[in-house]
């Protein structure tokens, strides 16, 4: 009896967690489509030619240009198109849209880089201090984007001169 209430209360947990970081996704995504900042957004795309499913950590500004090319629009038309959408479901057969969306790392990668970061003491860090600067490669930065995103922050960043990277919590600054 024991072990059958354990196990339903942890698969019962891991349902809760798991809707609440869909949320905060959901929510991160709809607010990164109406603003202009640089802003990570975790989507799932499908590649088209292949039928390939990924979830991929992109920012807004990738996701805006991949549609202007998949679907021949002005910057402003995609934009605009982009504000209404609530699903982070995303479809593109073009491979210049597809190019946006190309990860070389595996979950495995993400899981090692957030143990070296303490990614859940970064995060208590982040929500004190709102920005990192760092001269890190850009896929670290896509790391940082996508383990503080499942955490459910708004990330937004910026690539400054001399390869300076600004790395801003949105949802932290708002609290």
């Amino acid at each position: 009896m024991k072990k059958t209430f354990v196990i339903f209360f942890v698969t019962f947990s891991i349902l809760i967690f798991s809707q609440e970081n869909n949320s905060a996704l959901q929510a991160n995504f709809v607010e990164a489509m109406n603003t202009e900042n640089n802003i990570f957004i975790i989507i799932n795309v499908k590649n088209l030619n292949t039928n390939e499913i990924k979830e991929v950590c992109v920012t807004n500004e990738d996701l805006r240009n991949a549609t202007q090319i998949e679907k021949s629009l002005t910057y402003e038309e995609s934009f605009e198109l982009l504000q209404k959408c609530r699903s982070r479901d995303f479809e593109f057969k073009n491979k210049e849209s597809l190019h946006f969306f190309n990860t070389n790392y595996s979950k495995n990668d993400l899981l090692k880089f957030e143990q070296e970061i303490d990614i859940d003491n970064f995060v208590k860090e982040i929500n004190k201090n709102w920005t990192l600067d760092y001269d890190k490669t850009l896929e670290k930065t896509y790391f940082y984007g996508y383990s503080l995103c499942k955490k459910g922050l708004l990330i937004g960043f910026s690539q400054e001169c001399f390869g300076l990277i600004s790395l801003w919590c949105v949802s932290c600054q708002e609290k």
